[in-house]
């Protein structure tokens, strides 16, 4: 499922009609596919088992690494200055523990954030050569939930929360429409109390569709 989608939210995105931003070239629409890296830890885990009724005597992490993917939409104020917004999906990890109470016993689950919603403030250097470098800063609002079962029983909690994203990144102009970009950004203390919190970090490749 999730690797149909991701060509499928690119095709239908890249191929929103021109005609709709004719009259305004400064808009442009992309998407980006690579890899997603949660940085929450063992201590991280503990503590959202914690705070949903369970005492964790330990915690291991493992499988923090997945595809993540986005779309986004932005619009060109110049050629230093643009703002942009998008939808990432940036993947789970997965976890095991053993608990002591209220059940002794083990759990094994997984944390996904599976939505969230951005918005950026990007700055671009043009470097020559059809290259450019940028950078940005925001926000993001992000969807995470916890799931997790075993011979302790069974916890699911799930909640939003916002904080701050930021990256940067190199553009390549294939021709005047299309633009390529290679990027990192990082989704800064991504969960709540009942999750866990952590670094979700986020390497991708994409292409963008520029109206003009």
């Amino acid at each position: 499922m999730k690797k149909t989608y991701i060509p499928l939210l690119a095709a239908g995105l890249l191929s929103v009609a021109p005609a709709a931003f004719a009259m305004n070239p400064n808009w442009y629409v992309g998407a980006s596919v690579g890899r997603s890296n949660m940085k929450e830890g063992a201590g991280d885990v503990n503590d959202a088992l914690g705070n949903d009724g369970y005492t964790a005597l330990s915690s291991s992490t493992h499988d923090t690494r997945d595809t993540g993917y986005k779309v986004f939409l932005g619009y060109q104020f110049n050629p230093n200055f643009a703002l942009e917004g998008g939808y990432a999906n940036l993947g789970e990890m997965k976890f095991d523990s053993t608990v002591a109470a209220p059940t002794p016993g083990s759990l094994s689950g997984d944390i996904k954030t599976r939505r969230a919603l951005f918005f950026d403030a990007v700055g671009t250097a043009p470097l020559g050569d059809n290259f450019s470098l940028f950078g940005k800063i925001g926000v993001y609002n992000a969807k995470t939930d916890l799931n997790a079962s075993g011979s302790a029983g069974s916890v699911s909690s799930s909640g939003t929360h916002t904080g701050f994203h930021y990256g940067a990144g190199v553009g390549y102009a294939i021709n005047k429409n299309l633009e390529a970009r290679l990027e990192a950004e990082q989704f800064h203390r991504v969960g709540t109390s009942g999750t866990g919190t952590g670094n979700v970090n986020l390497y991708s490749v994409g292409l963008e569709y520029r109206f003009q």
